[in-house]
């Protein structure tokens, strides 16, 4: 009897150990459930046209011109100076994010996809308790090798996002 070997999944507890992993065929799925990605899902599920995450402040200000689009973001868990709005899930209802554009910067989350971006990443997603059911479907159906990636807090392990990626 056949059997068909089952992709490899690990975990990357912090993005200060990203570099112990070979990315490049993995499906890597970014998660900083406290807050970025769990403000990404809940805008998409709301109807965000699209959110692009970046990693600095400046940027998030010049995409946002360019694009006449919501700029949100924190550094150390407030308001970035020059953004409009946070990274609280609360912050982006149906009533104000529908049809809308939302560039968002973050102290990790962002940091963190870019990073994986930097190292070669072909694929990227953003995993929350919001969408846990679609990441695990999702990954389920591509049976390539995944690389659970918690955003941590400035590189230190936090227990929300490993709680995630268990």
């Amino acid at each position: 009897m056949a059997t068909t070997a089952k992709p490899a999944l690990y975990t990357c507890l912090s993005p200060a150990l990203l570099n112990l992993y070979d990315i490049n065929q993995s499906i890597v799925v970014v998660i900083d459930v406290l807050r970025a990605t769990s403000t990404m899902a809940t805008a998409l599920h709301n109807g965000a046209r699209q959110i692009i995450p970046v990693d600095s402040v400046d940027e998030c200000i010049r995409i946002g011109k360019q694009l006449d689009a919501i700029t949100a973001g924190e550094r150390d868990g407030k308001i970035a100076e020059g953004l409009q709005y946070g990274n609280s899930p609360f912050e982006y209802p149906e009533s104000f994010i529908k049809d809308k554009t939302l560039v968002l910067t973050t102290t990790n989350g962002t940091k963190l996809l870019h990073m994986a971006l930097a190292k070669g990443a072909n694929e990227i997603i953003t995993g929350s308790f919001a969408n846990i059911d679609a990441v695990c479907d999702y990954l389920i159906t591509k049976k390539k090798p995944v690389l659970l990636a918690c955003a941590a807090w400035k590189d230190r392990i936090n227990i929300e996002d490993t709680l995630f990626a268990g």
